[in-house]
């Protein structure tokens, strides 16, 4: 495996996780208990910020092979939130979260992980299989300003 290859599965296994903190945090959680806690807020887009960060340390190849998702609005969204917090609007990270993160996750973990975590998805990206991903169907967090 070439280090790029390694790295990229080391990325997108930490994409896998912080998409499944975020989904465990907003588990039982409403819009208005949302909108109403700041803290939950907070750490949501941190964690939104993270997967930015990996997003844009992952490899054009690694990308090409998830061409369904937008990787440049989800390190757009990072830039945002990092350099423009009071910008970041709290529907816009529910929106996020509720829509796009499940998807998110869903295209990027392998199918021998859906059946122990409960996620679905039609790819298993072994580590041999890092440059022939077919196309899906799913989204990745969208930077979405507010109108």
């Amino acid at each position: 495996m070439k280090p790029h290859e390694h790295a990229d599965l080391a990325l997108l296994h930490e994409l896998r996780e912080e998409c499944a903190i975020i989904i465990g945090r907003i588990e039982r959680k409403t819009l208005p208990d949302f909108v109403s806690d700041p803290s939950l807020q907070d750490g949501i887009a941190l964690r939104l910020i993270l997967i930015g960060e990996s997003v844009k340390k992952l490899s054009a190849k690694t990308k090409g092979q998830f061409p369904e998702l937008e990787w440049s609005q989800m390190a757009r969204f990072r830039d945002l939130a990092v350099h423009h917090y009071s910008r970041v609007d709290a529907l816009q990270v529910w929106e996020i979260v509720q829509e796009e993160i499940p998807k998110l996750l869903a295209t990027i973990t392998p199918r021998k992980h859906q059946h122990e975590h409960g996620h679905h998805s039609r790819r298993d990206p072994a580590p041999a299989d890092v440059g022939t991903r077919p196309a899906g169907e799913s989204h990745a967090p969208a930077a979405r300003r507010r109108r």
